[in-house]
C-alpha cells in the first residue's frame, strides 16, 4: 500500500485547525512570521475561545484591551478571518478598519500572503481568490466572500459580516475630547449600519 505523505499531513493540518483556532495559528505562524518564534501566552487561548465564539454566533460584539505587541492585530485581523473562510465559511465578508488606511491595509495585505501561501492553499483548497477581484487590499474569494480595508472616518459603502476595528484612534486623539466624541458617535450611528445582518459581528481592539 502506498501513502501520500503529503496529503496525509494537510489532512492533520484541516483536523487540527477544524478543532481549533490556536492550532491553526501555531500552524501558520511560520507562514507569516518565518524568523520570530510564536511565543504563547493565556490570553491567546482565552483571546481564541472568544473568537470561536463570535464565529459560533454566540457573542456579536466583543471589546478587545490589551497592551501593544501582544499580537491582537495579526490574531485577530489576519489569522482568525484566514481560519473562518477555512473551516467555517468561505463567503464571510471581512471589513477591516482603523484610523487611517495604511494600517488596515497593512494586516490585508499580510491575510492576503497567508491565504495565498502554498501550504494555506493545499490544505483548503475550497478556499481561492477570485481573479478579477484580487488586489493588494481589497479582495473576494470564487464564493464572494471579502476582504476590505477602510479608514474609521470613511465607512461609508462598506458593508461585511465581520467588521473589525483595529485602533480607531491615534495616541494623540486619545488625549482629546473632541476627537473621542466624535469616535464614539461613528461606533454608535455608523458601524451599527455597516453590517450585513444580526449574525455579523462587530469585534473593536484598542490598547486603551
Amino acid at each position: 500500500m502506498i501513502m501520500d505523505i503529503d496529503n496525509i499531513k494537510y489532512a492533520v493540518i484541516r483536523e487540527a485547525s477544524r478543532r481549533s483556532l490556536a492550532d491553526f495559528v501555531r500552524i501558520f505562524w511560520r507562514t507569516l512570521e518565518p524568523t520570530a518564534d510564536l511565543k504563547w501566552g493565556w490570553y491567546l487561548d482565552v483571546l481564541c475561545h472568544h473568537l470561536e465564539l463570535v464565529s459560533k454566533g454566540e457573542i456579536t460584539k466583543l471589546v478587545i484591551n490589551v497592551p501593544p505587541g501582544s499580537m491582537k492585530s495579526l490574531m485577530v485581523s489576519v489569522m482568525w478571518p484566514s481560519w473562518e473562510w477555512a473551516v467555517v465559511d468561505p463567503s464571510l465578508q471581512i471589513i477591516g478598519v482603523a484610523h487611517n488606511t495604511q494600517l488596515s491595509s497593512r494586516d490585508s495585505k499580510k491575510m492576503r500572503r497567508l491565504v495565498e501561501s502554498d501550504l494555506y492553499r493545499k490544505c483548503f483548497p475550497h478556499v481561492k481568490l477570485a481573479k478579477d477581484q484580487n488586489s493588494k487590499l481589497n479582495f473576494e474569494t470564487t464564493k464572494f466572500g471579502q476582504r476590505w480595508c477602510v479608514a474609521y472616518k470613511n465607512m461609508t459603502g462598506a458593508r461585511g459580516d465581520r467588521v473589525i476595528i483595529d485602533d480607531p484612534l491615534t495616541v494623540e486623539d486619545g488625549m482629546s475630547k473632541a476627537a473621542i466624541t466624535e469616535a464614539a458617535r461613528i461606533f454608535n450611528e455608523t458601524v451599527p449600519t455597516r453590517i450585513n445582518g444580526p449574525k455579523s459581528a462587530i469585534i473593536m481592539i484598542m490598547q486603551r
